[in-house]
């Protein structure tokens, strides 16, 4: 198994622009108010429950290889308790994290079969950072709520929204929902240790033939994100070139063009890249790391130091150890 990145801090591997990016959205002013009516409202519950009754969950007792190789992620990632695990029938690359307030993460059938352990391990890495970035709220908003309150379709315990509110909230919501994926990305990195089948499964996830699967093409696409990353372009081109980052001009819904959920694939190639060049990758990766044992007081169940013998919280001596 790979190195097991015990204290892992989200932090260590969050991109720069994934941070500017939160802080602008945080600072809007009702989003504090929309997140207190999405926890545990109505259509939450819904989603959750469609999700676990349409998904087939995997454990121990199903889809063994997939189930263990997906602990395996957790470990590594310093999880201490592991999310449930979904997959359905869809050949299509994806995967997602889902839910707030118990987040699981989706890997459709296409994903398992067609990429190899390693990558399918980056993709792992990937989902589950959204959830130890404590991304979910806001990744719930920009999937799945955001685009009802577009086509104003009520949603139970949370007031209609003017249009101008969720013009407010729509484009630094979608653009945070873009830069978070970088530091995904890293964490996906982090869980396979291995730069050539994250790069392999960034790639696989933009277009790759299945017949060329087996091919080494890596440094050629590594090639095509630099050139991406450093064309010249005259000054309205480089307006369009911002612009076709935030919109998709191939998806239309209702006449108009559709927010990008991701970064363009050589975007998110070439940053992941940058990251591995800039030898903080290495860094995080091989930082001195030991086990925390934490202490549970056997009373109320707050954390306590290691050397107290009585609780802080309630006073109570018996305490008890994770």
């Amino acid at each position: 198994m790979s190195k097991i990145l015990y204290g892992l801090d989200p932090q260590e591997y969050e991109h720069p622009l994934d941070r500017e990016a939160l802080n602008a959205l945080q600072k809007i002013s009702g989003i504090q108010a929309i997140f207190q009516k999405f926890q545990g409202s109505t259509i939450e519950k819904a989603m959750i429950l469609q999700h676990k009754g349409e998904k087939l969950k995997v454990n121990e007792n199903n889809f063994k290889k997939l189930h263990n190789l997906f602990l395996e992620g957790c470990e590594i990632l310093d999880f201490d308790t592991p999310p449930d695990l979904y997959t359905s029938w869809d050949y299509s690359l994806g995967a997602s994290a889902f839910g707030v307030e118990n987040p699981s993460v989706h890997i459709t059938s296409g994903t398992i079969d067609i990429l190899d352990d390693k990558a399918l391990s980056f993709i792992i890495g990937h989902e589950l950072a959204h959830i130890k970035s404590g991304h979910a709220f806001y990744y719930m908003l920009a999937r799945k709520f955001l685009p009802l309150m577009l086509k104003n379709i009520p949603i139970p315990n949370i007031p209609i929204l003017g249009n101008v509110v969720i013009e407010t909230i729509q484009y630094p919501l979608y653009h945070w929902s873009r830069m978070q994926e970088l530091s995904c990305d890293r964490a996906g990195l982090l869980c396979c240790q291995n730069k050539e089948s994250a790069f392999k499964a960034l790639i696989a996830i933009a277009g790759v033939p299945l017949k060329y699967l087996g091919e080494d093409f890596v440094n050629s696409f590594i090639e095509q994100s630099e050139q991406f990353e450093n064309d010249d372009f005259e000054p309205t081109d480089k307006i369009i070139k911002k612009l076709s980052q935030t919109y998709s001009f191939d998806a239309y819904q209702q006449g108009q063009i559709v927010p990008r959920s991701h970064p363009l694939p050589m975007l998110r190639i070439g940053k992941l890249n940058a990251w591995i060049k800039s030898g903080q990758y290495d860094e995080v990766l091989n930082k001195e790391r030991e086990k925390i044992t934490i202490i549970y007081c056997s009373k109320c169940n707050e954390i306590i130091d290691l050397d107290d013998k009585f609780c802080g919280f309630c006073g109570a001596e018996n305490i008890k150890t994770d």
